[in-house]
């Protein structure tokens, strides 16, 4: 992959063409990301959801149900979706838009409803879901963390906690371009969203994060 600053262009040398589907997303992620960090932008391995006018950063480690999550949220939920895998965020703390689309696994597409089947993209096979439009921009109020656990329960995250999630999350592993404004950002609220992995509580635990956000 070549990545073109002054021509604005990408170049994938692939053993077979892609299909649209899959430039879309994963291919366009990293020139997403690339991208920000010329413009001395941020860049994160996070989806957003919008309530109440801002975007609420949603990450965690790999296999933490981002996507279903997400899905679920927007679903089940009727909230906005700004990003699905990619979060990029101004020196200032607005956060933009990304795809259109939001990519599920067989089990959370089957339990929703939704999605179109792309067959494998990338590493996976994906079901995708094509969001309502939203805002171009948004100011970033919060982050979500996800993790699994026992019971569904919610947590305040610390600074330290929300400085770890975000330095683990950064879609290139360089310095921040702007390591003040990064701060500023892990002064917003942080909370950890603790749930089993279990599609039948899915619900209960999309309801109590939806409610503290101020999305009911």
């Amino acid at each position: 992959m070549e990545i073109e600053a002054a021509a604005a262009r990408s170049t994938f040398h692939l053993r077979s063409r892609p299909s649209n589907a899959a430039v879309a997303h994963p291919l366009l992620s990293l020139t997403g990301a690339v991208s920000a960090r010329w413009r001395g932008d941020h860049s994160f391995h996070a989806g957003a959801v919008v309530i109440g006018g801002g975007a609420w950063a949603v990450a965690g480690q790999q296999g933490a149900g981002k996507s279903s999550t997400l899905g679920w949220l927007a679903a089940r939920e009727d909230l906005e979706i700004l990003s699905d895998d990619v979060l990029v965020v101004d020196r200032a703390g607005v956060a933009f838009a990304g795809p259109r689309s939001l990519d599920l696994r067989r089990e959370t597409a089957e339990l929703l409803g939704v999605g179109d089947y792309l067959g494998v993209l990338g590493a996976r096979e994906r079901w995708r879901v094509a969001l309502e439009t939203t805002a171009a921009e948004v100011p970033l109020r919060g982050w979500v963390e996800l993790a699994w656990g026992q019971e569904v329960r919610l947590e305040p995250l610390s600074a330290s906690e929300l400085f770890e999630l975000a330095l683990r999350n950064v879609s290139l592993r360089l310095l921040p371009p702007d390591p003040e404004s990064l701060f500023s950002f892990l002064a917003l609220p942080g909370w950890r969203l603790v749930r089993p992995r279990d599609f039948a509580r899915m619900g209960e635990a999309a309801a109590l994060l939806s409610e503290a956000l101020g999305a009911r």
